[in-house]
């Protein structure tokens, strides 16, 4: 069945922009000398697998998508060999966060699974565009059987349930973008979408602004992290050491125990710290707000009580997920 941009689906839409199948697909065969890494997510057993055009810190042997980090996502050596993919990753005029290869070879499945932290109110929205793929490939999402086509670029609304069984003869390769929201990205939905996303909340990626480190000296603090947010935390490292070491994610469990943070200047960066360890970078923003390198949907808004930060509230999108003691900060240590 050819997929046509007319099709209205509650989870998914085309997006004005085509691609030639021949041309990936040439661009594919120049990678069979690169080893393909085991995507960290623990819905699989172990088959499902990729390399990276744009990864944190350039890594091409990377899977995941971004995660939390002091190093900025950008482009990796394999766009040097692929001359289309490099044409189709610049022609996005908005922020590129993880572009990946995602395979899945003849038998392989990917379980059902919902993924957060993206989504029109989180400012992240996530784009496949199919390289080969087969009839007999069954994806669902949002419980609708989707069928995307060698070519052609859609965006899936992943925070909806959806599974993957390549039940063809063929591995199954798709290109996966996560992006930054736009008006560039926005023009590229069908109108029909895009006016009933914009009938809800829209979260647009801001650029980030230049402080002197005498300002971002003011937001050194140390303060204390809830149980419920040192479990996202733990999860999250384990998630990026599994990326790391190439191997997938086993469930990670905290306990109940809450936990100890801070932020420091290094390199004229602020970085949060947890349990003493580096976590990652912060952006700033207007505001007294910051945001995590790697994962711009979360951010965090210092509260001052006059001169000295009083708490912090971390965001996911538009979701408060806590908000931070502060038990002493720089104002208070001069």
């Amino acid at each position: 069945m050819t997929s046509t941009i007319s099709e209205v689906s509650k989870v998914s839409a085309r997006l004005s922009r085509a691609y030639d199948p021949l041309l990936l697909q040439n661009d594919l065969s120049a990678l069979s000398y690169y080893k393909f890494a085991p995507n960290p997510g623990p819905y699989h057993n172990g088959e499902w697998v990729g390399v990276s055009l744009i990864a944190p810190g350039g890594r091409w042997n990377w899977a995941a998508s971004s995660v939390m980090s002091l190093e900025a996502s950008c482009e990796t050596e394999i766009t040097k060999y692929t001359p289309y993919f490099k044409q189709i990753i610049d022609d996005f005029q908005c922020p590129l966060l993880s572009v990946r290869l995602l395979a899945l070879p003849p038998g392989g499945k990917i379980g059902e699974h919902c993924d957060g932290g993206i989504g029109f109110n989180s400012g992240i929205v996530r784009l496949h565009i199919p390289i080969i793929t087969h009839p007999d490939v069954v994806f669902f999402l949002g419980g609708e059987r989707m069928r995307w086509d060698a070519g052609e670029l859609w965006f899936g609304d992943f925070s909806h349930p959806h599974s993957v069984e390549n039940r063809s003869p063929v591995t199954r390769y798709h290109m996966v973008l996560d992006v930054g929201i736009n008006e560039f990205l926005l023009g590229l939905f069908p109108e029909y979408f895009i006016e009933k996303v914009l009938s809800q909340e829209v979260k647009y990626i801001e650029p980030p602004i230049e402080l002197s480190n005498t300002k971002l000296e003011s937001f050194i603090c140390s303060f204390n992290i809830p149980s419920q947010m040192m479990e996202h935390v733990f999860n999250m490292i384990n998630r990026r050491e599994a990326a790391i070491q190439q191997a997938r994610m086993a469930p990670a469990v905290w306990g109940q125990e809450a936990g100890r943070g801070g932020t420091q200047l290094l390199d004229g960066r602020l970085i949060v710290l947890v349990e003493g360890k580096t976590y990652c970078a912060l952006e700033p923003l207007p505001g007294d707000k910051f945001r995590a390198v790697g994962m711009p949907n979360l951010t965090l808004k210092f509260q001052r009580t006059g001169e000295h930060i009083s708490s912090i509230d971390v965001t996911m999108g538009d979701e408060l997920l806590t908000v931070l003691p502060v038990s002493s900060s720089f104002a208070q240590t001069k």
